[in-house]
């Protein structure tokens, strides 16, 4: 049996009445859709009370003080193992777009961030920056906490395209995804 196709999303401070399945007051047909035909969780908690931490866990499945980020502002070690390495290694092509925050926006020594200033501001680097990162093979980050990607363009293009590449290498049959050619 091939191996199914798996997207994760995760939202940011969204309480869990936002979704049309839960709440008919609302209208969100792509998300509804998606939680019909997948998994949806409905008693799921969170390892920590903040951002990065709370990342960290649902990449590397551990608890904060197993995987080093125990607040906002403490790296992730990048040799912690993650669900993206996990994927990769199972044949999986794997995108990480969106906020990612598992660095703090400032390096200290022998702690350097990518998501740091002034590396986060410089554009030129961020261009031709797209991983591979904590497993990741393909990377398009949230930039600035903002809805602009790590490379100054909107986030949402960027999805679309990287979906696009996707969906060309992954055709509709599940588990039929094939690595995207020059990536």
């Amino acid at each position: 049996m091939p191996n199914p196709n798996i997207l994760l999303i995760t939202t940011d401070q969204q309480h869990y009445q936002t979704l049309g399945v839960i709440n008919s007051l609302l209208h969100t047909p792509a998300l509804d859709r998606l939680a019909g035909e997948g998994t949806r969780f409905t008693r799921a908690y969170c390892t920590n009370p903040t951002c990065s931490p709370s990342r960290a866990s649902i990449i590397t499945g551990l608890y904060p003080a197993w995987h080093h980020c125990w607040a906002i502002g403490v790296k992730l070690p990048e040799d912690v193992p993650t669900v993206g390495e996990l994927f990769s290694a199972n044949g999986y092509e794997t995108i990480l777009i969106g906020k990612a925050h598992f660095q703090p926006l400032r390096s200290i020594p022998g702690s350097e961030s990518l998501e740091s200033q002034p590396v986060m501001r410089d554009l030129g680097f961020w261009r031709n920056f797209h991983g591979p990162w904590y497993g990741f093979n393909y990377v398009e980050t949230a930039r600035m906490h903002g809805n602009e990607s790590h490379a100054g363009r909107p986030i949402g293009p960027n999805m679309y395209r990287a979906a696009s590449a996707l969906s060309a290498a992954c055709p509709s049959q599940p588990g039929s995804c094939h690595p995207v050619a020059g990536r």
